[in-house]
């Protein structure tokens, strides 16, 4: 279970919990519907910024993958382009291009 998976697991658990505890408690109908209103918003918040967060760590991870690969990219084209050239300058010299490699 990753960090995120944690937190959301208890999250949900403190909002059943909060719940639960609100439903046993001897108040009035129209207090416990506002107040399970209001946990519930509470709640919804928490989760909307637990997603964001989220969303925000993915978002950088995709970006650092981007620049990776175009790294890695650049440097095969430069490793390409490298090797290109020694065959081109062995073939010009006559060499046997298995050797010069």
């Amino acid at each position: 279970m990753t960090k995120s998976d944690t937190a959301l697991a208890f999250i949900a658990g403190a909002a059943a919990g909060v719940a639960a505890g609100i439903l046993m408690a001897p108040r009035g109908g129209e207090e416990t519907r506002e107040r399970l209103k209001n946990k519930a918003l509470q709640t919804r918040s928490k989760m909307m910024d637990h997603a964001d967060k989220s969303r925000e760590r993915l978002m950088q991870g995709v970006q650092k993958a981007a620049e990776k690969a175009e790294e890695t990219m650049e440097k095969g084209k430069n490793a390409t382009e490298q090797a290109q050239e020694k065959v081109r300058q062995a073939g010009r010299r006559g060499v046997n291009t298995e050797n010069e490699l």
